[in-house]
């Protein structure tokens, strides 16, 4: 409920510690708003909001540079949400010379 308060300081309220984040799902479009404190929250309001299963889910500054779970979020932030494809694109193992971390997007 509203009147909550975060753990790490009690002096927070709900309200004051989850941020109003508008997300910019880049393969459809759509834009819609989820509150949240970290990526990670994020990415699991999401899969509650639309279905998207957070393993799917690429978090993205309005610049393109891929966010972290634990990265935080402020009032009034804007995102794109872009996805990962099934199976990769078929392209072969570091081609994009991301190496281990490479992660094939719709985007």
């Amino acid at each position: 409920n509203d009147t909550d308060t975060d753990t790490r300081n009690p002096n927070l309220t709900h309200k004051q510690f989850k941020m109003t984040v508008k997300v910019h799902q880049v393969a459809t479009g759509e834009v819609f708003s989820v509150e949240a404190r970290n990526v990670e929250q994020l990415k699991k309001q999401i899969t509650q909001e639309k279905g998207i299963p957070t393993y799917h889910q690429a978090i993205l500054t309005q610049k393109g540079k891929l966010m972290e779970n634990e990265d935080l979020l402020e009032e009034g932030s804007e995102v794109q949400l872009s996805m990962g494809l099934n199976g990769g694109c078929g392209a072969g193992c570091n081609l994009c010379g991301a190496g281990a971390g490479c992660r094939c997007e719709i985007l």
